[in-house]
């Protein structure tokens, strides 16, 4: 995201100096970052359901799909992944319009 973010400086730079808030500026980069989260969280979803008809011999007690540990688990790296894109928008956030539009 951090890389992401640095690619799209001087679009937010335009941005800023067309009067959007740092609000605004969070808001985008955290609802993309949303957007490849889910799509993530929904592949990996799926590769995992896929997986566990292989593993299931290997589990002992254990429910190959259990939805409290599969829920428990998305949501953890969900929120793990907006947590790396937070700290990306805020640096994005703080940009100065002027720098961010000589930006490269």
């Amino acid at each position: 995201m951090s890389y992401l973010v640095t690619q799209r400086t001087q679009e937010l730079g335009v941005r800023m100096a067309l009067g959007a808030t740092p609000t605004n500026i969070r808001a985008l980069i955290l609802n993309h970052s949303l957007k490849w989260i889910m799509a993530g969280a929904v592949a990996g979803l799926a590769a995992g359901m896929i997986a566990t008809r292989g593993i299931k011999s290997m589990l002992y007690q254990v429910e190959p799909n259990d939805p409290l540990i599969i829920g428990g688990v998305t949501a953890i790296l969900i929120a793990v992944g907006l947590l790396s894109a937070w700290l990306p928008a805020r640096r994005a956030a703080r940009l100065d319009p002027m720098i961010a539009l000589r930006h490269d």
